[in-house]
């Protein structure tokens, strides 16, 4: 079934090895998993697709990320955890499903969050909320976050101990 109310989270058969928190406690359960212009583009497939339905729930006219054109400035992120409903006998490797996913762009010396997307089913259980203490302020510093909002994100930032400068960015 593929049609506009489907939601298909990528599965890849192997365990797909997780971004180091620089700090912070052990993240076990949800991983984060880096995706960069050297990632499989399967890996950056599964962005774009994340990518796909941020635009279409957020009603946007445009797709924020293409997998054939992640470059330097861009930097993903998937959200993932282990798929034991996929895992079969043969395999010596857990497999790793994808909840979601996020995008940073350099913009001139900033970064900026451009989007996040996360399964419905994974949402307010601290997914985004475990790696943005300890991973992206960390590695982004005092990062920028992409307007306009959705409810939920306002309500997230608002919660956050960071302050964020709100940025519109035009797309093509």
């Amino acid at each position: 079934m593929n049609d506009k109310y489907t939601i298909a989270l990528p599965v890849f058969d192997e365990r797909l090895n997780s971004v180091v928190a620089p700090s912070g406690p052990a993240l076990r359960d949800l991983e984060l998993r880096a995706v960069s212009p050297e990632s499989r583009l399967s890996e950056r497939q599964a962005l774009e697709r994340f990518a796909r339905y941020f635009k279409s729930e957020m009603h946007y006219d445009n797709v924020q990320y293409y997998a054939n054109e992640h470059d330097s400035n861009c930097a993903g992120f998937l959200f993932t955890s282990s798929a034991l409903d996929m895992c079969t006998d043969g395999q010596k490797s857990m497999p790793t499903r994808c909840m979601g996913g996020c995008c940073f762009r350099k913009i001139k010396d900033t970064w900026v969050l451009c989007w996040v997307w996360i399964h419905p089913f994974a949402r307010n259980q601290g997914l985004l909320q475990k790696y943005w203490k300890y991973y992206f302020l960390e590695t982004f510093g005092d990062f920028a976050v992409e307007a306009p909002l959705s409810p939920s994100m306002e309500s997230f930032l608002k919660k956050q101990q960071s302050e964020h400068q709100l940025v519109k960015i035009g797309y093509a």
